[in-house]
């Protein structure tokens, strides 16, 4: 068998686990949304949706990029023993390497946060705070998944898979850049949304869903 067909045959499981782990993110993107208007859906339901957001992320992606990665590495060994499973390692590195540093963050940065609060009453510098942070808060995780982007390119020889990787980079650079929050008025709800957050979580759960099922069905013979 050509050398190169082979390697795609040994990440087609790679491609199960970025799909797997895409709707993963975005089951916990839609639990997020539903919290900012948790007040809004009743006492019974509010309490329901914050307290599986306060469980799902990060507990619940860790256990689940853990648990994911172990299922398809068993079934790859269960079907192909003989073939080798970088891609999927890779994956499961960068999966799990980036919820847990974003628990151990995640602890710290909201300290920093209740602290600046308590020193600073104006909520519009609060606010130019919190965005201007938010930037450095994410750009460790978004290293990661776009390190697992290029290197997906690279083992595959796709050179679409890696200009997507460089221009998703240079956009978050670019959002970088923006210091103030953007907001989006919804009937009678306000929502700030800080520009490398919002990219960061629609390739995180959007971008690595359509990535694994486009990667699925162009090497799928």
């Amino acid at each position: 068998m050509d050398t190169r067909i082979d390697k795609i045959e040994n990440n087609k499981v790679a491609f199960q686990y970025l799909t797997a782990m895409g709707i993963v993110n975005i089951l916990v993107a839609a639990i997020k949304a539903l919290e900012r208007v948790a007040d809004k859906l009743g006492p019974g339901l509010g309490k329901l949706v914050t307290g599986l957001l306060g469980f799902s992320e990060p507990y619940g992606k860790i256990l689940a990029s853990i648990a994911l990665l172990v299922i398809f590495i068993w079934l790859a060994k269960k079907n192909e023993p003989s073939k080798g499973i970088t891609l999927l390692t890779i994956w499961g590195i960068v999966f799990v390497g980036v919820q847990t540093y974003y628990y151990l963050e995640m602890i710290f940065y909201d300290r920093i946060l209740e602290d600046y609060f308590e020193l600073v009453s104006d909520g519009e510098v609060y606010a130019a705070f919190y965005a201007g942070t938010h930037g450095f808060k994410y750009a460790p995780m978004f290293v990661g998944i776009m390190f697992g982007i290029a290197m997906t390119g690279i083992m595959l020889k796709d050179k679409l898979v890696i200009i997507c990787a460089c221009v998703f980079s240079v956009l978050y650079l670019f959002f970088f850049g923006f210091q103030d929050m953007a907001f989006l008025s919804f009937r009678d709800t306000t929502v700030g949304i800080v520009l490398c957050s919002a990219l960061f979580h629609i390739i995180q759960s959007v971008g690595i869903l359509l990535l694994g099922i486009i990667l699925k069905l162009k090497y799928r013979d």
